[in-house]
């Protein structure tokens, strides 16, 4: 079985659909067991789908964070952070 870390390391194949065979069976074998992890690879989907609803192009999103300064949408901050204030369950509701 996969460690912790070998999942953060192959979350980002397994997101793009990149593990194929034994190494998707092991992911989804660990996934099914640690909850920890489970999560991890559920925010990362949910960032990658705010980032393509922002309008963050998808060669900016394969870039490295130190190679690339950021989307070069201006606005593209205040829309991410409408898109995930959105996405928030109502806390008002009791």
């Amino acid at each position: 079985m996969l460690t912790c870390k070998e999942v953060v390391e192959r979350a980002s194949g397994l997101i793009d659909g990149e593990l194929s065979g034994w190494e998707l069976w092991k992911m989804r074998l660990h996934l099914f067991l640690c909850r920890g992890c489970s999560h991890f690879v559920g925010q990362l989907r949910q960032t990658n789908q705010l980032a393509a609803d922002c309008g963050a192009r998808p060669d900016e999103q394969e870039r490295s964070a130190f190679d690339d300064p950021g989307p070069q949408h201006p606005d593209f901050l205040s829309r991410l952070h409408t898109k995930a204030a959105d996405r928030r369950p109502d806390e008002r509701k009791a």
